[in-house]
């Protein structure tokens, strides 16, 4: 289920305010990496080939670091629109995502304030086929970690798709 990716990417970071975005290529050769030789559930490869892929990301509102005692942003936006090229066929693919976060405090407690989050997130395909590597994969989320943990762990979310919608409350 593991893949690395050789190859090299360059890119360029800002930051203004609380606006941020990048723009970041890259030219890589994804190789599958089975950890386990006999894995107790489906193994998903990733499509192994050489790829080309050409990443916009834009955001308002996020705190660029660690949130402490309740000193994360009201509101959050974020976009990401993803081109890519699988060099050995040339097929050109590309997908786009995007999400809005609120952040409402309730009442204090003395250290973190209580807060509501309220977030929605989508993507969507926008050309060719995505490799699997590239698609979209909701995420599980694990109380006992925090409310803020996330993880994408098979066989839960083995599968990715082409588009999706995801709430947060």
């Amino acid at each position: 289920d593991f893949y690395r990716m050789d190859g090299s990417e360059v890119g360029l970071v800002m930051r203004w305010g609380r606006f941020s975005g990048s723009l970041m290529a890259s030219d890589h050769r994804a190789i599958n990496m089975p950890v386990l030789e006999a894995p107790n559930r489906t193994v998903i490869p990733a499509d192994a080939g050489h790829y080309q892929t050409l990443a916009l990301t834009a955001s308002y509102g996020r705190s660029g670091g660690a949130e402490f005692f309740g000193s994360v942003r009201p509101f959050f936006v974020d976009a990401v629109v993803r081109v890519g090229r699988d060099m050995a066929t040339s097929e050109v693919f590309a997908s786009a995502e995007a999400s809005v976060g609120l952040r409402l405090q309730t009442f204090a407690t003395g250290y973190s304030p209580m807060r509501l989050d309220l977030d929605l997130f989508g993507g969507t395909q926008l050309q060719g086929n995505l490799p699997r590597q590239y698609q979209f994969s909701l995420l599980q989320r694990y109380p006992v970690l925090g409310s803020h943990v996330d993880l994408a762990t098979v066989p839960v979310s083995a599968f990715g798709g082409t588009r999706y919608v995801r709430a947060h409350v």
